[in-house]
């Protein structure tokens, strides 16, 4: 159950933030970020491996072509726990701007079809400033990649639940942004 919920709408695109865990939101598929060699760490990805089983990490390990900034979707296997059905594997080196990738990943799911994607909010846990370099540009990199593929003609995708658990800034840095880019 999430603690705060805001709704934005980029054109056609809903935008909801909420400050809950990703791995719990009712979606077709969660986007988690795992480095080139295909290892997995961080909260989102534990929670993927807990709910979700160790199906997809061992299909990430095992999948041949890992560029940065790569995107590949990997299909539930069995039942599992997790509020996601398919979890889109987000390859990153931590070599270029997280907007790219998130545009990348979220076309991937557009492309297969799915309706309603989970964005947790990538790069501001053990990842912070190791890239960008603090919360407010992590934050403008996740919005822009967020008008952009608003603006573009979508097949599937109607709605990126964005997903903050419990940093209350990163929550308010991503309302006071997705507000202005709703009306600007």
């Amino acid at each position: 159950m999430a603690k705060e919920k805001k709704t934005y709408w980029l054109g056609s695109l809903k935008v909801t933030l909420v400050d809950a865990d990703a791995a719990e939101q009712a979606c077709d598929a969660i986007i988690t970020a795992v480095d080139c060699g295909g290892m997995w760490s961080g909260g989102v990805n534990s929670a993927v491996n807990s709910l979700g089983g160790p199906e997809f990490h061992r299909l990430a390990r095992e999948y041949p072509a890992r560029f940065n900034g790569d995107s590949i979707i990997f299909r539930r296997i069995r039942e599992h726990t997790g509020g996601f059905r398919d979890v889109i594997v987000m390859y990153d080196g931590l070599t270029c701007p997280l907007g790219g990738m998130v545009v990348t990943a979220l076309s991937t799911a557009d492309y297969a079809g799915l309706k309603v994607v989970c964005l947790p909010a990538l790069r501001t846990g053990s990842r912070l400033g190791r890239f960008e370099p603090d919360v407010s540009a992590v934050v403008r990199e996740i919005v822009t990649a967020l008008k952009n593929v608003a603006a573009r003609h979508r097949q599937a995708l109607q709605e990126v639940i964005v997903a903050v658990r419990g940093n209350k800034e990163v929550f308010v840095t991503l309302a006071y942004d997705l507000e202005r880019a709703q009306f600007g």
